[in-house]
Order: structure tokens, then C-alpha cells, then sequence
């Protein structure tokens, strides 16, 4: 029965992906007739590596809470709050940098952000398990008291002017490669292992479909809500380090928008918005679609509202596509059911 139920799931979950890829296919397809050398050039796709890993990172750690069953909408708020605090640092804001090792003190920072936006994650999974609340209302809490934190440390003002040797980060290249992206490729390499191939990955899905049974089986449910959150902060953590180094800036509100389009991107990867169902490869296809669209869009000189547009129907069309293919294929599960019985 354990077989049958696994094999089940994982029929369902490349179902959603193989649309997602048909559908990431066609628009390709579609473009290279379209725009053809304007779209698919070696300047367009660099600039895609560059600008791709911040939101990525964010959309990666969404996509994590979801499928567990939760959601955090203070990710966004996480990066923006340890960013800041990194920059003001890097910035000379708290104390004189000239007098201080500068490798030593990029070093320094970049853990000391990270260490922070892990913290933040932490808190959200100590609230939400420890006290039974509501994810939504509980992030929703931490959203508005880490921007709080964030406009009082940086009385709203945008912090610039970092040292030329942690800026590198953002411009460095690895092989033609863009560092930004390669830190961002390896982070979803390692989530991607553990959601596919580890008993992690496994308990999450299974708190996603039925938290109360997950919990009758012996998993322990609030240890792996706060190690979820916790690297959900510290995947933002790292988006942050990547939003600084690559615009030499801090400010806040930086990113809002992309909050709601990581959750759309999830969505659109294949994630059940209530969890249990999902791939970490389908948000990352679905990134690439709406960028390779989002370059499309801006050779074509779309409106704003003209792109939003697009986006819902794209939105609407997947889910739309997806809904039909699985209830054909439970139509075929079950004909195939009475032919056995017969």
C-alpha cells in the first residue's frame, strides 16, 4: 500500500512538471520565431544570470514553506532587515572600516548577515510551532516588525558605497559564469538533494498532505517547522548578500514585489498552495519562463498593466492545463480499476 501511495505521488508531482515543461517549451518555441537573435543572445542570457539569483533565492525558500504546508510572507522583509544591517556595516556606519581588515571584515559580515536572517527564519518557526499560530498571520507579524527594524536603523534612507573587494561578489565571473548565479545554482542543487533524496524532503511532503497524520507516523513535526523557516532565512539571508554586492545599495522596501511573484512562481512550478505537492525544479523552469517573457515583453514595449495581464493568463493557463491533465488521468486510474475487477 506504501508503494502504490508513493507511486501515486510522484505520478502527480512530474504530471505538474510536465506541463510546466511543455508549456516552457512552446513559449521558447514561440519566441525564436518571434524575436529569434534579439532574445536568444549571449548579452540577453547574461544579463539573466546576473538578475535571475536574488529572486530565485527568494522563490526557492518560498517554495520549501509552501510545500510544507505554511508560507512566509516575510522573506522579503528577512533579506531587506540583515541586508541592511550588512550594508551599514560595510558602509562604515557603526565604526571606522579603514582601521579594520577589509577581507576580514567582508568575511565577517557576510556571516554575521547570514546568522541574522537564519535567526529571523527561526523566530517564524518558533512562533508558528510552538504556539499553534497561523503561518500566514504569523509572518505577516515578523513582515512588519523586521521592515520596522529596518526603517529605524536606517531612518528610511538608502545605504551605498561598499568596499570595491566585497562588491566583486556581485561582478565576479567563474568561467564566463556569473559568481551571483553559481551561488544561487548551488544552493538549489543542495535544497533539490534533500527534498528528492533525504527523509527531510520526505517528512515535508507528508506534513503538507496531512499534518495531523505526519504527526500520528512519529515525525516530529515542530523540530522540522523551525529547521524549515530557519533555512528559509538563511536562503533570503543569501539573496540579501546577492541584492547588495550587485546594486551597492540597501534600502527599504527593496524587492516588495517580489514577495507575490515568488508565490505566483511556485504556483506556476507545479506547488499545491496547500502543500504537500511540489518540485524545487519546477519553480526554477517557471523562473526561467517568466524571465525569458519578461525579456520578450520589454523588446515588445508592453505597458506594465499590459504585462500583468500576461502574467494572469499565464497563471490561469497552467493551473487551467494541469487541473484537465489530472483529472483525465484519475479518469484513466479508475477505468483502468473496473477493467481489473471485471
Amino acid at each position: 500500500m506504501m508503494k502504490r501511495k508513493k507511486l501515486k505521488q510522484i505520478i502527480k508531482l512530474d504530471l505538474s512538471f510536465s506541463v510546466l515543461m511543455i508549456a516552457t517549451l512552446a513559449i521558447c518555441i514561440f519566441m525564436a520565431i518571434a524575436l529569434g537573435g534579439r532574445l536568444y543572445s549571449g548579452a540577453v542570457f547574461l544579463g539573466m544570470a546576473y538578475s535571475i539569483p536574488e529572486f530565485a533565492l527568494i522563490s526557492i525558500a518560498m517554495t520549501m514553506v509552501i510545500i510544507m504546508g505554511g508560507i512566509d510572507l516575510s522573506l522579503v522583509a528577512n533579506a531587506n532587515m540583515s541586508g541592511m544591517i550588512g550594508a551599514m556595516i560595510l558602509s562604515g556606519a557603526f565604526f571606522d572600516i579603514s582601521k579594520v581588515n577589509i577581507y576580514m571584515l567582508v568575511m565577517g559580515t557576510i556571516l554575521l548577515v547570514l546568522l541574522i536572517a537564519a535567526l529571523g527564519g527561526l523566530i517564524n518557526g518558533l512562533i508558528i510551532s510552538r504556539f499553534s499560530a497561523v503561518p500566514m498571520i504569523a509572518t505577516l507579524g515578523t513582515m512588519t516588525l523586521y521592515n520596522g527594524i529596518t526603517t529605524a536603523l536606517s531612518k528610511g534612507k538608502a545605504v551605498a558605497n561598499f568596499p570595491k573587494e566585497f562588491l566583486m561578489l556581485g561582478t565576479q565571473k567563474v568561467a564566463g559564469i556569473p559568481l551571483v548565479f553559481l551561488i544561487m545554482l548551488i544552493a538549489f542543487m543542495i535544497m533539490a538533494f534533500c527534498f528528492n533524496r533525504t527523509g527531510y524532503g520526505q517528512k515535508l511532503y507528508l506534513m503538507g498532505e496531512n499534518c495531523a497524520a505526519s504527526r500520528f507516523s512519529g515525525i516530529n513535526n515542530e523540530k522540522n517547522i523551525c529547521i524549515t523557516y530557519t533555512i528559509a532565512g538563511l536562503l533570503s539571508g543569501i539573496a540579501s548578500i546577492v541584492i547588495i554586492a550587485r546594486s551597492n545599495s540597501a534600502k527599504v522596501g527593496y524587492g516588495e514585489t517580489y514577495l507575490l511573484q515568488s508565490v505566483l512562481v511556485a504556483v506556476l512550478g507545479g506547488v499545491s498552495p496547500s502543500g504537500g505537492k511540489g518540485k524545487l525544479e519546477g519553480t526554477l523552469l517557471a523562473i526561467f519562463a517568466i524571465y525569458l517573457l519578461q525579456n520578450a515583453f520589454n523588446l515588445w514595449q508592453f505597458t506594465t498593466f499590459t504585462k500583468k495581464f500576461m502574467w494572469g493568463i499565464m497563471l490561469l493557463l497552467v493551473m487551467f492545463i494541469t487541473q484537465i491533465t489530472e483529472k483525465y488521468m484519475k479518469r484513466l486510474q479508475k477505468k483502468k480499476k473496473i477493467s481489473k475487477n471485471e
